[in-house]
């Protein structure tokens, strides 16, 4: 005879290894069928067809999460031997310059004792953030960025931890546990994000790692199945183009319909970068690395975004992590060579929830990612 257990009665329920497994099983079929005869009686047939959306996406997820990704093992001994080389200069600089102040070395990956350095030996004033409504002493990349912006006696400090933690993040892909095929998996989520974005962690027998953070110049250690090929498809421009003809801004819808915009907008910002009116030259040329692993293309790119959807100059700037002035500058360069303010602000009267609203600043997400600059748009003159 089958023994009925109600979740209200659980822990007073002695059961074994097996019998937990199987009454944890049971319990969370059963609880999330009562949940759903709750929930579906407040779908619409938008909501219904984004529900039925992610549901048909859960079979590729899990065909993605089984199948991995094929790791070329030489590729990835030749990336890490230089990277381990610079590592270890880059520490034993760091703890010379943290003796001469503190009189010990320094590990670049305690907070604790960054906080001292900077905020004791050095004398600096406590940088504050808040996450989840608390307030902490900070020395993550963003405090790090103002730090050397604003104190030349922690650049040198703050120049090789942030050079530090890059290293260790690329280390990280590139140690990262493998199944013993030589793959590397890893869980998907199709409901993970507001903005409707999978995300994705290590996979569920605890190898592998985050695959859609992986930076370009540490793809290449991906490589096909034999007989197959990898490429990368993306649409043109597409929110641009749909801000265009939602605002029917006929210079903007132009300018997306007539090449490259973002690389467009990079000659407008950068005059003297040496364009030649050749258009694969060009999106070359505003394709060279800015900072970290952006392009003086993904800077405006993602500027442009976050213009179009009603950022002030100062929320650009603390979103790029950009100078207000630099911010300021490309707002009065991107107005006035390419979208007519007039017809932005009109739609977004007209539709007050298409703004840079609280969804996406939650996310910091402009057009592709986050990102963060120093002392970006230096060059404009």
């Amino acid at each position: 005879m089958a023994n009925i257990i109600k979740n209200v009665d659980i822990q007073n329920i002695k059961l074994d290894g097996e019998q937990t497994l199987w009454t944890y099983c049971a319990l969370d079929c059963a609880v999330t069928q009562e949940i759903w005869q709750k929930i579906k009686l407040q779908l619409d047939d938008t909501t219904s067809k984004t529900y039925q959306f992610e549901l048909d996406s859960l079979k590729t997820a899990m065909a993605m999460t089984l199948k991995g990704l094929r790791v070329d093992t030489d590729r990835v001994k030749n990336m890490r031997a230089p990277l381990k080389s610079k590592r270890l200069k880059l520490e034993r600089m760091l703890h010379l310059f943290s003796n001469a102040v503190t009189g010990k070395d320094l590990n670049h990956a305690s907070p604790k004792q960054l906080q001292d350095l900077f905020y004791v030996h050095l004398g600096i004033p406590k940088i504050m953030s808040y996450k989840k409504g608390q307030q902490k002493v900070s020395t993550d990349r963003e405090a790090l960025e103002h730090l050397r912006r604003e104190y030349p006696r922690a650049k040198p400090f703050a120049n090789a931890i942030l050079a530090l933690r890059d290293i260790d993040k690329q280390l990280s892909v590139l140690e990262t546990t493998r199944d013993k095929d030589n793959r590397i998996r890893c869980s998907y989520n199709v409901a993970g994000t507001e903005t409707g974005r999978w995300s994705s962690s290590e996979a569920p027998w605890g190898t592998g790692t985050n695959l859609q953070n992986i930076t370009k110049d540490l793809r290449s250690v991906f490589i096909p199945d034999e007989g197959k090929v990898m490429f990368y498809a993306d649409l043109e421009q597409a929110e641009s183009r749909v801000v265009a003809y939602i605002t029917g801004d006929d210079k903007y819808i132009q300018a997306c319909e007539s090449g490259d915009l973002h690389t467009t907008v990079v000659k407008m910002v950068w005059k003297n970068m040496g364009w030649s009116g050749d258009a694969k030259q060009e999106r070359e040329l505003a394709e060279q690395p800015y900072y970290l692993h952006f392009s003086y293309r993904d800077m405006c790119k993602r500027a442009g975004h976050g213009t179009n959807y009603g950022l002030s100059a100062t929320s650009l700037g603390r979103h790029l992590q950009i100078k207000i002035a630099h911010a300021t500058r490309f707002q009065l360069l991107y107005y006035g060579g390419l979208v007519a303010k007039a017809s932005v602000e009109r739609w977004h009267k007209q539709n007050p929830d298409a703004g840079f609203d609280e969804l996406l600043v939650k996310g910091k997400d402009l057009g592709g990612g986050t990102l963060r600059i120093e002392g970006a748009f230096e060059g404009i003159r």
